[in-house]
């Protein structure tokens, strides 16, 4: 519904024709005697509304109660209790709708029970939370004062780790080479690595070396 507010903030437009009207020519009849018209004696004062405005949004204008049922969304319950706010008696309103029934109350009730908790509840949730929290830091600081402590040796073996694991992939890398090495000294020119032929020669070569670390583990 629109406010009144944002109604008065447009001016209603009218024109007012004044049309003059002069003396009109006398009739005679038979007997002499003349007679003048009122209507053109008479001026004539004609307001035309070119607002284009309707009756509904004139009324709102001028501070009036509208009609009910102009729209489909006055019947809604949030704008019937706006209109009774604004209007009161006069905006023949039932008040029995303005509020919830039981069917509703209902489902309010179990909102406030099951998805809005009490003050004290939450109170208590506030409070189990931050001791949570403040555990969690005192663990932090602890392992962090322990870290501290330790730095020197977790240094050193974050080292030794890391030198192994380089170590490592620089044998891999290597012992590819090999391979690759081989595998090329085998067809007598250099193959490429993503031709069929030389996968097919590695995985034979793999196969070969993991049954013989097979027979010398469990030999040994």
């Amino acid at each position: 519904m629109l406010s009144r507010a944002s109604t008065l903030s447009r001016p209603l437009v009218t024109a007012v024709f004044i049309p003059s009207v002069g003396k009109c020519s006398s009739v005679t009849d038979g007997s002499g005697s003349s007679t003048n018209n009122d209507e053109q004696n008479q001026s004539a004062d004609i307001c035309l509304d070119i607002s284009r405005m309707s009756s509904w949004h004139r009324s709102i204008y001028h501070g009036e109660c509208p009609t009910m049922n102009k729209f489909r969304w006055q019947s809604e319950r949030r704008n019937l209790r706006k209109r009774f706010a604004m209007y009161g008696k006069a905006s023949d309103v039932d008040l029995s709708v303005l509020w919830p029934n039981n069917t509703e109350l209902e489902i309010l009730q179990y909102e406030e029970d099951n998805w809005k908790p009490k003050l004290e509840n939450m109170i208590k949730l506030e409070k189990t939370l931050a001791m949570k929290a403040d555990a969690r830091m005192q663990r932090r600081i602890e392992q962090v004062e322990t870290n501290v402590k330790n730095y020197n040796k977790v240094l050193k073996e974050y080292n030794e780790k890391r030198e192994k694991r380089e170590r490592e992939m620089l044998a891999a890398k290597q012992e590819n080479e090999r391979k690759i090495r081989e595998i090329q000294d085998h067809f007598g020119y250099p193959v490429d690595p993503s031709d069929p032929k030389f996968v097919a020669l590695m995985e034979k070569k793999r196969l070969e070396e993991r049954k013989v670390s097979f027979y010398f583990l469990s030999y040994h």
